[in-house]
Formats: structure tokens, C-alpha cells, sequence
């Protein structure tokens, strides 16, 4: 058999091959990447999730001191505030108790400063009882009118008013008290005002009389 005459083909496949060999540079190159070690992402994610747990639980305790330290300064403000009504209420109870020993000293003074008290009262005649609240109440509309409303309860006749002022007279601690607080007072509790606030401006009346009480 005869063999073909390649060397034509040849000659032109060597003629063609720089051209075969040449890159095109419109296009990109890519790198290859390099293998992936999935152990060591698996890794970094563990390492990644343990730092978050530990700021997380790094905050939680912070908040939770911060939380004991201000219930630790409000316990030490209540413990204070408790001390100091303590102290508070025995110095009232102090002052009650010398205005009450003072007060109804029966022998003591009819004035307390220079207001008619309760043991003027007593000893008083009821015209001249009558006399004084009369006076007064006038005095009130002369000179402070806005004021009547303070003394006077528009629910109690003059008699009423009497009869109240001598109750409020039989307590011997209050016997020193003047004579216009014992209005206020019994102004009060005709209104209904509330009885501890009547209770409370009875303790300053009373501590009002001792420290204006004097021997005659």
C-alpha cells in the first residue's frame, strides 16, 4: 500500500501554531484556589461562638453587680430614713410629753404669751366666753376677713362653737394652748378633716405653748 504525503499538513500546522499558542487578553484569568481545610473553619467558628458566649456572659454579670450595688445603696437609704423617723418621732413624743406636763399645770398661767388659753377659759363666765369669740370674729372681718374661713366652721352655731372649744379644754394637755389654735383645731375636726392631721396640728399646738408659756 502506498503511504500519504503528509508533509504538506504539517507544514501548515507549524505554520498555525503561535497562533494556536498565543493568549487572548480580553480574557480574565482565574486563579486557582487553594484547597479548603474545612477542620479549620469548623475551628475558627468554635472559637468565634466561645468569645460571644463569654462577652455575653461577661455582661450579665456586670449587670447583675450593678443590680446588687443599687439594691445595696437602697437598703442603706431606707435603714437611714427608717433611723432618722425614728428620731424623729421620739422628739415628738419627747416634746409631747413635757407639753403635756406643762400644759396641765393647773396653777399655771391663763395667758400663753400674750393669748388667752384654755384655763382662761375655764374660769371664764360664759357671757365673757361669749364676749371673746364675738370680738374676735370681728376682728377677723376688720382686719384679715380672707381668714374666717380658718378659725370658724360654718356648721356650728356660737353655742356649738362653745360647747367644742370646752371639750377640746378638757384634756389637761391641752389647757395651755391659746385660744385661736383651739378654734383652728376645733374648726378642723367639724369639717371632718382626717384625724391624723387633726392629731398632728394638736402635737404642734401643744409644743407652740410650751415655748410660749411663762409664770405670771
Amino acid at each position: 500500500m502506498k503511504m500519504p504525503n503528509c508533509k504538506p499538513f504539517l507544514i501548515l500546522l507549524l505554520a498555525a501554531l503561535p497562533g494556536i499558542c498565543q493568549l487572548d487578553p480580553s480574557i480574565p484569568l482565574r486563579a486557582v484556589a487553594p484547597p479548603v481545610n474545612v477542620l479549620d473553619i469548623v475551628r475558627q467558628a468554635e472559637q468565634i461562638r466561645l468569645m460571644q458566649a463569654r462577652r455575653q456572659e461577661m455582661e450579665a454579670e456586670t449587670q447583675r453587680i450593678r443590680q446588687q450595688m443599687q439594691l445595696k445603696q437602697t437598703e442603706a437609704s431606707m435603714r437611714e430614713l427608717e433611723a432618722e423617723k425614728r428620731r424623729s418621732d421620739e422628739a415628738a413624743r419627747d416634746a409631747d410629753r413635757k407639753a403635756a406636763i406643762a400644759a396641765s399645770n393647773p396653777t399655771g398661767p391663763t395667758t400663753t404669751g400674750v393669748l388667752a388659753n384654755g384655763r382662761l377659759w375655764q374660769v371664764s363666765t360664759d357671757s365673757q366666753r361669749y364676749a371673746f369669740l364675738v370680738g374676735f370674729m370681728n376682728a377677723l372681718l376688720v382686719e384679715h376677713a380672707e381668714a374666717g374661713p380658718r378659725y370658724f366652721a360654718k356648721t356650728l352655731t356660737m353655742q356649738d362653737l362653745t360647747r367644742a372649744i370646752g371639750m377640746f379644754y378638757n384634756q389637761p394637755e391641752n389647757l395651755a394652748i391659746p385660744l385661736p389654735m383651739a378654734l383652728e383645731l376645733v374648726r378642723m375636726k367639724a369639717n371632718g378633716d382626717a384625724a391624723v392631721d387633726i392629731d398632728e396640728q394638736t402635737s404642734i399646738a401643744r409644743r407652740v405653748a410650751v415655748q410660749f408659756t411663762s409664770p405670771q
